[in-house]
């Protein structure tokens, strides 16, 4: 049986798109170290001339990933050192998401929130052990005095 390159030839646009075919698969299979926790809500699409792209079904993802885009692109170069190519852009695309790659729904985004209710709780205990207190004009800001910086500045 003839390959892809035996059949339409050696060109540049065929040795690319094998090439990033491969890259596109190393970064698939190093998903999770790449992306941590966000690699489960996440999919990898494709890998078009040094821009990977990816797809979540949630568009608030785009702020995170545009966040942490940098440090997301050392770790896929990190990965990609051996083969000499370097990725230099991110897009996210809204989209359906399959497979293994999905958002936190139902008891398992209760447990999610749970874990974020504790630790705002704990946070609060260890303010009030220090002494911190919610300001009593506006009731938002934390501070060692009664009334906070702010609403002292502006009365």
């Amino acid at each position: 049986m003839k390959g892809l390159r035996d059949i339409l030839g050696e060109s540049k646009s065929v040795s690319r798109f094998g090439r990033e075919v491969k890259i596109g698969g190393i970064i698939a299979a190093h998903w999770r170290a790449v992306f941590g926790q966000l690699a489960s809500t996440l999919q990898y699409s494709h890998l078009k001339e040094g821009v990977v792209y990816i797809v979540a079904e949630n568009p608030v993802w785009r702020t995170e990933i545009d966040r942490y885009k940098t440090g997301f692109l050392d770790k896929i170069n990190l990965h990609l050192k051996r083969e000499r190519y370097q990725v230099r852009n991110i897009v996210l695309k809204v989209g359906n998401v399959s497979g293994g790659s999905r958002p936190i729904i139902g008891d398992e985004a209760k447990t999610h929130s749970q874990q974020l209710d504790d630790k705002i709780r704990k946070e609060v205990r260890r303010r009030q052990k220090l002494g911190y207190q919610l300001c009593t004009e506006c009731g938002k800001v934390w501070d060692t005095d009664s009334v906070c910086t702010l609403c002292r500045v502006s009365n």
